[in-house]
This record gives C-alpha cells, structure tokens and sequence, in this order.
C-alpha cells in the first residue's frame, strides 16, 4: 500500500490500497498532486489477512516536490484547461487549492500544454529585417560623418 501525505502540513491525499506482491513500481492518477507542493511517500509492507495487518513494515520516503509540465490551471494534469480541471479545483478548494487558483484556472481555460501557455500573446518577436535596417542605418549615419569631416 502507498500513501501520500503532504510534507508541511501532514494531509492526507491519496491511497493506493493494496498492490500485488510483484509491484515494483506504480503511477499516481492524474490530479493527486499539485505542482509546487511538497509530498511524502509512505510505503506499508505486510502480511494482509483479511482486515488484520501482520509484521507490518513502513517506509517513509524524503520530502520531494512534485513538478509538473503542464499548463497553469490545468488541475488533472491531461494537458488541457477545461472544465474537468474546474471539477478537480472545486472538490479540492480548501484542501491542496486555493480559491485564488479558480482565477488561474480561469485565465487558461482552452489553453493545452505547449500552446505557448506560458507567452503572452502580444510578446513582441523581433524580425531579422528590423536588425538589417538598423545595421544599414548605422553604417549610413558613419559614412556620412566621415565624409564631413
């Protein structure tokens, strides 16, 4: 079984229930974990039977920070801003989201990730020519000075 809490405040997140004994490694479902956050693992060994628990062995897991590339809002972590993301903050408000994160989810609704989510949209793009003109000009205004001379 693998737990997750989160590391600064001790939060309950997610369970994996039980996994078969050749486990050896697992994916969390998309949405547990919010990037930026701190987490901790919890690993429980043992020998089930029925709801009895023996020679039960935990492992616990250093901090780490769960990282995400995705786009801001994008709350289940499927690479879209949608209104599944919306649900997601809604049953989580209070817990790993804040009602701040409603305007962040806002702001990028339709936004999928490698959108140029991260861009803003009126970021001006210098064209080469532009650097071209600038060196002619340059040049120009030289030889000019130097013929006056």
């Amino acid at each position: 079984m693998v737990r997750i809490y989160q590391a600064t405040n001790g939060l309950y997140v997610w369970d994996s229930q039980l996994l078969p004994v050749q486990t050896t490694s697992f994916q969390f479902p998309a949405g547990v974990m919010q990037a930026g956050v701190d987490y901790v693992c919890v690993i429980l060994l043992g020998d089930f039977e029925g709801s009895y628990v023996e020679n039960a062995s935990w492992t616990f897991s250093q901090p780490f920070r769960y990282t995400a590339l995705a786009t801001s809002g994008d709350f289940n972590l499927d690479g879209t801003v949608d209104a599944a993301d919306y649900v997601v903050w809604r049953k989580n408000v209070g817990g790993i989201y804040s009602p701040n994160d409603y305007n962040i989810w806002r702001a990028h609704f339709g936004q999928t990730a490698g959108s140029g989510a991260g861009v803003s949209e009126n970021a001006a793009v210098p064209e080469p020519a532009t650097l071209l003109l600038l060196m002619l000009a340059a040049a120009g205004w030289c030889l000019r000075r130097g013929s006056a001379a």
